[in-house]
């Protein structure tokens, strides 16, 4: 049942902005939890984040952009860090991440938003298990490192969440198979970030490309650097 009601209001339609992870604040006031001017809570997705680093708080803040969405878990075995690195440089911003930093932007946020006092508060785990056996929350996003993406993919599936994953989807092919067995075995919406297959300005390059911008193309190299700081 919750499955159908995730694909009515169509979570993943707009899911790709959540990836991008950098939209703005959200507009959730008090008029819109009585369904005024706004969405109705019957109608909200009650959503958890696993993992909370750079990536997956990024993720979080672009759920919370959602009007239709109310955050209301997240997790991470990391209380609080200003260590998480990101591609080449030691730190996100010098900004500090963890269960209990998203926790506290959770709580600011719908606490600056909403006066009338009916947001709760948002919970903080260590465990993943906790978020994803929560029978009132409709929806998660896993973010984790690559290694621990199958798992609770493959959980959450089981229980009837919705899910969105970072990529790359999984760390071997087997795990890939597992995750999208179960997606399929179990009937939930799903999504993975791959946002480079489909934001514009990435079409419009490859279109370029395709209609001849660079002349013929005799060779295409890509390549990925690691860097281990």
């Amino acid at each position: 049942m919750r499955t159908d009601v995730i694909s009515r209001r169509g979570f993943l339609r707009d899911g790709v902005v959540a990836g991008a992870g950098c939209l703005g604040l959200p507009y959730i006031v008090a008029s819109s939890a009585l369904g005024k001017g706004g969405v109705a809570p019957s109608n909200r997705i009650t959503f958890g984040s696993i993992g909370v680093g750079g990536m997956g708080t990024n993720n979080m803040r672009a759920f919370l952009s959602q009007d239709d969405v109310q955050v209301v878990a997240v997790c991470d075995v990391v209380e609080a860090s200003d260590e998480y690195g990101h591609w080449y440089k030691k730190g996100w911003n010098g900004e500090w991440f963890g269960r209990e930093s998203a926790r506290k932007i959770v709580d600011d946020h719908y606490g600056q938003k909403n006066r009338a006092g009916l947001f709760k508060g948002c919970d903080a785990y260590i465990d993943f298990r906790e978020i994803i056996e929560r029978d009132d929350i409709d929806a998660v996003c896993v973010a984790t490192p690559d290694h621990w993406h199958a798992i609770p993919v493959i959980m959450a599936a089981k229980i009837g969440k919705a899910i969105y994953c970072e990529k790359p989807l999984s760390l071997t092919v087997a795990e890939g198979r597992a995750m999208v067995e179960a997606v399929e075995r179990y009937g939930v919406v799903f999504q993975t970030g791959t946002q480079y297959r489909s934001i514009p300005t990435i079409r419009e390059v490859c279109n370029f490309v395709r209609e001849g911008g660079l002349g013929k193309v005799k060779q295409v190299f890509a390549a990925r650097l690691h860097l281990f700081l």
